[in-house]
């Protein structure tokens, strides 16, 4: 019992942070996100286009931030937001220290960072430091419990957001206006705001609840928490059912005791309430283990890191007032239903109650089954590329304080022992984006000549970069080269604001963030016309030489750790569905064991009477089974 409960209290406190919790700041009921949709694809806006959706009457204020920022401080390397000037104002978030607020010379530091980098300096706010290479002032500490708009990203710091890429949108809606009302003025004002996107067809901003999961996760932990919570769910229906077995059994084992005390006059709700006591100590020892167990499992989650994945995600999972009343709802039908079954004691509902037991684990191991299966199937199915020969390894030149025009000659020498680089490894959840003109924005990557060689990308048509005089040029996969150019050949054609871009090869479309997802439409930029002394990641056929003695390098992986990291978070849901199976059929033996001693205990009179006139003990033993 207890370990039902635990597991279904732990899941659903899971479910609880990441899918119902509201945020920490103030109004909250009245922050929302809002999810913009070209042609059927859920999209970041272009940020120019910010000022559009600011003047629709239904929001007193629209913001934007861009998740998974890295940034160097001191040396180490810390992962942020980068926020409009409005962020902090429009959520009214309570400053730990300071105040909060950024501009171009100020930001925001977490109590995390504040604690652990600064020794919780409570002069913190007005103190100057330096920030990938730019002086800036801390104005003040965000408290622990804000993460920002989307729980499970843990962001050290917020900037000011100066770039030109697509954000992520979030509103305050406007007083006395309710979620449906700003989405009804948002379906009328979209559709003639022209807002840009690469995607064609229809255009709309979608109102959703804030608080909500980041969203390169977001549908992932929906499906699996729904899953985990359905397989929970069985769990403590067998466990229940298995106490009311081993209920009804040891009921049966006195019922000698009950015919004696009927006998002196014991009435029927005399021997239901020695019962309803003796199930609720059985239910609260139940109770209070399956809570030490779920607080238990809720802080070893809570303490939990991804494997190194560009990005820092945590979850805090605390046990509230609703998993605890959950916890004990179970606990009190339980005790109902194993008393009331106790005195019932009817060989019909036991039978019933094993059957139940049994199926249940039956469509646990199969759904586990099937559930590894499919892993197994997916990590045969990476489209489009093949990391398995490459070894990997990160450098971000900045952290050293090299400058952008150092980098050509930095990559020079990289290359003399490595085969290629990029600013983008294949299943990982950063990336940056270009602007291709008629309002559309896309995936870019930055790479080196032999970056498709090494990873396995066929050119499908044109060639691929050469060692000079390609600064711009492109190549563009599958998905991109169909929808812009309609069927038509795309090499040789031009794309960009300005048409300013030369496609000269078209690649296979490829997994870029996630195993198995839809195709997004990428574009291939040369490294070496185009350097970045951003976060870059070195490729080889084997270890990665580290020859820049002036570089740090970092998060060294081989490509099957590659694909162990995309795959980490299903493999880890399938582990713990596997836990469920184990533990259903492990209480569905226990109940059908004390099934077979109840009616063998029965029926001793029966089997000695068997033995004495010849029967062997395996005879015996088959009239049992």
């Amino acid at each position: 019992l207890a370990g039902g409960i635990g597991a279904t209290v732990a899941v659903y406190a899971a479910v609880n942070a990441i899918l119902l919790t509201s945020l920490p700041v103030g109004d909250a009921d009245r922050i929302v996100r809002l999810q913009f949709r070209a042609g059927g694809h859920d999209s970041e806006l272009y940020r120019a286009d910010l000022e559009k959706l600011r003047g629709i009457g239904a929001f007193e204020g629209v913001t934007a931030y861009q998740n998974a920022r890295t940034f160097r401080l001191s040396q180490r390397r810390v992962f942020g937001q980068t926020v409009e000037a409005n962020y902090f104002p429009l959520l009214n978030v309570v400053p730990l220290r300071g105040r909060l607020a950024v501009d171009r010379d100020t930001i925001v530091i977490s109590e995390g960072l504040w604690r652990t980098v600064f020794n919780a300096d409570e002069l913190i706010a007005g103190r100057h430091i330096e920030l990938s290479g730019k002086s800036v002032t801390i104005a003040g500490v965000a408290p622990d419990a804000f993460r920002g708009i989307e729980i499970g990203f843990l962001p050290s710091l917020w900037v000011l957001n100066d770039s030109r890429d697509g954000v992520n949108l979030a509103a305050k809606l406007a007083p006395g206006i309710a979620p449906r009302q700003a989405q009804a003025a948002l379906d009328a004002a979209v559709p003639g705001l022209g807002l840009q996107s690469f995607h064609k067809g229809p255009q709309s901003v979608r109102v959703e609840p804030a608080g909500q999961f980041v969203s390169n996760f977001r549908e992932l932990a929906q499906v699996l928490l729904t899953a985990l919570s359905i397989f929970a769910g069985f769990v403590l229906l067998i466990s229940c059912a298995n106490v009311a077995n081993l209920q009804l059994a040891r009921a049966a084992s006195r019922s000698r005791e009950f015919a004696t005390r009927r006998a002196f006059g014991a009435t029927e709700s005399t021997i239901l309430r020695q019962f309803l006591g003796e199930s609720a100590a059985l239910a609260v020892a139940g109770g209070l283990g399956g809570l030490l167990l779920a607080w238990w499992a809720t802080e070893a989650l809570t303490s939990f890191r991804l494997p190194e994945m560009n990005v820092a995600l945590h979850v805090a999972m605390p046990i509230d007032w609703r998993v605890a009343a959950f916890a004990v709802g179970a606990t009190l039908s339980t005790v109902l239903i194993t008393a009331v079954c106790a005195i019932a004691a009817k060989p019909l509902l036991r039978d019933a109650l094993l059957g139940l037991q049994v199926a249940l684990s039956v469509v646990l191991i199969v759904s586990t089954f099937l559930l590894i299966q499919n892993l197994h199937s997916a990590n045969k199915q990476v489209k489009g590329f093949d990391p398995s020969q490459a070894h990997f390894v990160s450098i971000d030149p900045s952290l050293s304080g090299i400058k952008v025009e150092q980098m050509p000659a930095l990559i020079d020498r990289l290359l003399e022992t490595s085969i290629a680089m990029t600013n983008k490894v294949p299943l990982t959840l950063h990336g940056e984006g270009v602007d291709l003109g008629d309002k559309r924005f896309t995936e870019l990557y930055l790479v080196t000549p032999r970056f498709f060689e090494a990873l396995h990308i066929a050119v499908v048509d044109g060639r691929v970069f050469g060692e000079r005089g390609d600064k711009n040029r492109v190549l563009v996969n599958e998905v991109l080269a169909k929808s812009v150019f309609k069927g038509e050949r795309a090499v040789g054609r031009r794309i960009g604001a300005q048409g300013e871009y030369e496609i000269i090869g078209v690649v296979r479309n490829h997994d870029s963030m996630l195993i198995g997802e839809h195709a997004e439409p990428m574009v291939y930029q040369s490294l070496r016309e185009n350097p970045v002394n951003g976060e870059l990641a070195l490729i080889a056929n084997s270890t990665v030489p580290r020859t820049e003695p002036q570089l740090a390098y970092f998060n060294a992986r081989t490509g099957r750790d590659q694909l162990d990291s995309a795959l980490f978070v299903p493999r880890v849901v399938a582990a713990i569905v596997s836990g469920f199976g184990l533990i259903g059929l492990l209480l569905t033996g226990v109940g059908l064991y004390a099934m077979v001693a109840t009616n063998v205990g029965a029926r001793m009179r029966e089997l000695g009477i068997r033995l004495a006139l010849g029967a062997t003990a395996r005879q015996v033993l088959a009239a049992i089974l």
